[in-house]
């Protein structure tokens, strides 16, 4: 799966920006990768980043990424469809400095149907 996060900050400068960002994963043992950071429209900065995380199934995937989202701030809202996406928000970081954090997960693997689960079924054979 892939963990795809944004983090939305103050800050007055892009350099501001990613020692934020690196401090506030540092912080939460979260290893990100292609971080990105773009003047957000609304003011401040707004930093992109994704983490790849090995999970046997979409169950395990919502519930890995909640358990890392929760290292990374608290009162979390869960929103997307649950069965193709899960999508987290907070503004409550546990890093000082950063307004606001969105995770988002969508589920690579088309979803089974019933169907496709019954020996014999084209889908399956």
């Amino acid at each position: 799966m892939n963990l795809h996060w944004r983090l939305f900050v103050p800050t007055k400068t892009e350099p501001a920006a990613r020692k934020l960002a690196a401090r506030h994963f540092r912080r939460a043992q979260v290893e990100v990768s292609a971080l990105t950071v773009a003047p957000y429209e609304k003011g401040g900065y707004k930093i992109q980043a994704r983490r790849e995380h090995a999970t046997a199934s979409w169950s395990d995937s919502v519930v890995a990424a909640i358990a890392l989202a929760q290292r990374t701030g608290l009162g979390w809202s869960l929103n997307g469809l649950i069965i193709d996406e899960l999508a987290l928000w907070s503004t409550q970081a546990s890093t000082p400095g950063i307004d606001a954090i969105e995770v988002v997960v969508h589920r690579i693997e088309p979803a089974r149907t019933e169907a496709a689960d019954e020996p014999g079924d084209p889908a399956t054979a």
